[in-house]
């Protein structure tokens, strides 16, 4: 069956940093290159919550890299 726990805190939804980055602003996701796709593919489901900017992603040596740039 399962335990019930209490006072647990719900973690973010987005676990990315987008809210608090600035125009040019960029953070390393560490991983391989089959995660690097199943990261893309997060990131792309989150570019309609910010439809002003310009999220862009690209595969680095040591992981996959993503860029917050404004629109324009």
């Amino acid at each position: 069956m399962f335990e019930i726990e209490k006072n647990i805190p719900i973690t973010s939804k987005n676990a990315y940093p987008f809210d608090s980055m600035q125009h040019g602003d960029s953070f390393l996701i560490p991983c391989d290159q089959k995660k690097a796709l199943y990261v893309r593919g997060q990131i792309n489901s989150l570019k309609k919550y910010y439809p002003n900017k310009i999220i862009a992603t690209r595969k680095v040596s040591n992981g996959l890299r993503v860029w917050l740039l404004n629109k324009g």
